[in-house]
């Protein structure tokens, strides 16, 4: 694991999010706020196969993966602005990225709405905005994230699976 990391691995995902890994198996995944972490290699260890696109605005992440040979396809992009197509992901993970999806409910919101337009009909949107073994306090923004939480549950196009305040999970209608 890279020494920036956080932590963002397989056994991360598996327990913060509460996701069998057997979702992945065949799987477009979107690590959206990903790091340095290569978390296709870790399904790949685990013997499932994916498809992972990471993106970060961070780019320090590019830097450090042109250094090495990461698997995962790494993005450079904006959360609310991502550069594929319409309902192209199975699985959208936002893990322990909370900052990168904007700085006030506005810009939350509008990261929930691109959620919404990548995540294919029947996919997941699992979000996991702090790790939980760290968690001490609320994060300043988590408010806003709360107002993009409740838009994915009142909205039509979701049906929402698990609404705890450290981690939402939902399947695209």
């Amino acid at each position: 694991m890279h020494p920036l990391s956080t932590g963002n691995s397989i056994d991360h995902v598996l327990r913060d999010h509460e996701l069998p890994i057997d979702i992945f198996e065949g799987a477009a995944v979107y690590d959206l706020g990903c790091g340095y972490n290569d978390l296709e290699s870790d399904l790949i260890t685990r013997g499932v196969k994916a498809t992972v696109k990471g993106f970060d605005e961070n780019p320090e992440v590019f830097e450090e993966a042109a250094r090495g040979e990461p698997v995962t396809q790494l993005i450079f992009a904006h959360l609310d602005n991502l550069p594929v197509a319409d309902a192209s992901a199975d699985i959208a993970l936002a893990t322990y990225s909370l900052p990168l999806w904007g700085r006030d409910a506005k810009e939350i919101v509008r990261f929930f709405k691109e959620c919404t337009r990548v995540v294919r009909s029947g996919g997941i949107l699992s979000i996991c905005p702090v790790e939980r073994t760290t968690r001490k306090r609320a994060h300043p923004i988590e408010k806003a994230m709360v107002a993009g939480v409740n838009q994915i549950i009142e909205s039509p196009d979701w049906i929402a699976l698990d609404t705890k305040p450290e981690v939402l999970t939902a399947i695209k209608r």
